[in-house]
C-alpha cells in the first residue's frame, strides 16, 4: 500500500536523514520556508527516528520522519555566492550557441567546437543557447576551471537518447540561466548508463532564471556530483529513477519547484558528514515513489 504525506511548512524546516522505503509514496508542499538538513554518523547512532508535526493557519499537519544532527540557519548570504542569483540575460554574450536538428553551431570556436553531436564549451564566459535539438549534448569542458560559465538558455528544447542534455566536467561553476520555456528531455533506455541525468555536473551547477524550465528523464533528472543551487525560478521534473541527486548539497531560494520521481524527490548522499539540503522562500512540490527527500552522510550513504 503506498502512503502518501503531505507537508506545509510556514516557518522552518530541519530534516535529517530519511530512510528510504521501497513501497511508499510521498507528496511534500513546502512554501515561504527556510532551513537546513545536515546529518553526521555519529548522532545517527544516539538518535532514534521521531515524528514532528506543526499546524499552518490552514489547519493541514505537517509531518516528516527525522533522524541524525539537526542544524539550522535562515542566512542565504551563507549558503549562496553573488553568481547564483546574478542576472546576465541582459548582458552581451561571449559567443552563441545556435541549436537546429542534429547540428549545433558556436559563433566563436576558440571557446570549443561541435563534433560527434556534441558541443563543447572550454572557456568562462557568456553564452546564449537558442533554437532546438535532438542528440546534441552541450558539454563544458574546462580543464583550467578559468571561471563561472553562465548558460543562457532561451527558449530552448532538447531531446537526447544517449547522453545528457547539459554535461559538466570541468568548471568552476556552470550557471543555467533560463528565459522563456525550455525543455530537456533525456530518454536514455539504458539503465547503466554512467551519465544517467538529464543535466549531469561533475562540478557545481546553478539553475536560476526567470524562465521555465521542463526537464523528462527515463533516468535521474538532475545528477550533480557537487552542490546544486537552485534559486528564483521555476522547475517541473519528472524523473522515473531519483528528481535530483546530489553528492554535497541541494540549496534552494525563491521560485517553485515542482517534481514528480519513481524513487527519491531529492537524494544527498557522500562520506564524510557534509551532505545536506537548504531552502529558503520556495514553492515546493515532491511527489516521489520514496522519500521525498533523502539526506545521508556516513555510513549511511552506501545506497547513493
Amino acid at each position: 500500500m503506498k502512503k502518501s504525506v503531505v507537508l506545509f511548512l510556514s516557518l522552518l524546516l530541519t530534516v535529517g536523514a530519511m530512510t528510504a522505503c521501497s513501497d511508499n509514496s510521498s507528496t511534500t508542499n513546502s512554501n515561504t520556508t527556510s532551513g537546513t538538513s545536515q546529518t553526521s554518523s555519529a548522532a545517527s547512532q544516539q538518535s532514534a527516528d521521531k515524528t514532528s508535526s506543526a499546524d499552518t493557519s490552514s489547519g493541514t499537519e505537517t509531518s516528516a520522519q527525522t533522524s541524525a544532527e539537526q542544524t539550522s540557519t535562515t542566512d542565504n548570504t551563507q549558503q549562496f555566492a553573488d553568481s547564483d542569483t546574478k542576472d546576465v540575460t541582459g548582458e552581451s554574450a561571449n559567443a552563441t550557441i545556435t541549436l537546429s536538428g542534429s547540428s549545433a553551431t558556436l559563433s566563436d570556436t576558440t571557446r570549443g567546437s561541435f563534433a560527434d553531436g556534441v558541443l563543447t564549451i572550454t572557456s568562462k564566459g557568456i553564452y546564449r543557447v537558442s533554437g532546438s535539438s535532438e542528440n546534441i549534448s552541450i558539454q563544458i569542458d574546462d580543464s583550467t576551471k578559468s571561471g563561472n560559465v553562465y548558460l543562457i538558455l532561451d527558449n530552448v528544447t532538447m531531446t537526447n537518447t544517449t547522453n545528457p542534455c547539459i554535461d559538466v566536467q570541468n568548471s568552476d561553476k556552470v550557471i543555467i540561466q533560463t528565459v522563456g520555456t525550455c525543455s530537456l528531455t533525456y530518454q536514455n533506455t539504458d539503465t547503466s548508463a554512467k551519465k544517467d541525468g538529464a543535466v549531469y555536473a561533475k562540478d557545481d551547477v546553478t539553475i536560476n532564471g526567470s524562465g521555465t524550465l521542463n526537464i523528462t528523464s527515463s533516468l535521474h533528472g538532475i545528477v550533480a556530483k557537487n552542490d546544486l543551487k537552485i534559486t528564483n525560478t521555476t522547475l517541473n521534473l519528472q524523473a522515473d529513477k531519483i528528481g535530483i541527486q546530489a553528492g554535497d548539497s541541494v540549496r534552494i531560494s525563491g521560485g517553485t519547484i515542482t517534481l514528480t520521481s519513481g524513487h527519491d524527490g531529492i537524494q544527498i548522499a557522500n562520506d564524510d558528514n557534509t551532505a545536506f539540503f537548504y531552502y529558503a522562500d520556495a514553492n515546493m512540490t515532491i511527489t516521489s515513489g520514496y522519500d521525498g527527500i533523502s539526506v545521508k552522510s556516513g555510513d549511511d550513504s552506501k545506497t547513493f
